[in-house]
């Protein structure tokens, strides 16, 4: 009887862990679609406007995108590291990418 209580404690904890993976996957994934049709609406409203003014557009909406991208990513790794020191790489990574990206905009 004692076993069969503790497998059922071990059952459900791996059962919320994997919801929970499941969960932070999910919210990633409806993260990067809403980020992709942003990007999108950026890039038809650049359409509209004139040759020089369209460059800038489209390379501001790039560079927004990339960001965007590119926070998504590290919070999703956030929410997935599950010690501190995997916490600590994880917004560790986050401020490089997001320097990387801030760079890589105003080079264009």
């Amino acid at each position: 009887m004692n076993n069969r209580m503790v497998a059922m404690v071990v059952g459900s904890f791996a059962l919320s862990l994997g919801l929970a993976a499941g969960a932070a996957d999910a919210d990633y994934k409806a993260a990067k679609k809403q980020e992709e049709a942003a990007y999108k609406a950026a890039k038809a409203d650049c359409g509209k406007k004139a040759v020089d003014d369209k460059k800038a557009c489209l390379k501001d909406a790039k560079a927004t995108h990339e960001k965007n991208e590119a926070a998504n990513k590290a919070k999703h790794e956030m929410k997935e590291a599950k010690s501190p020191a995997e916490k600590t790489e994880a917004a560790n990574k986050q401020a490089k990418e997001t320097a990387e990206a801030d760079k890589k905009a105003a080079k264009k």
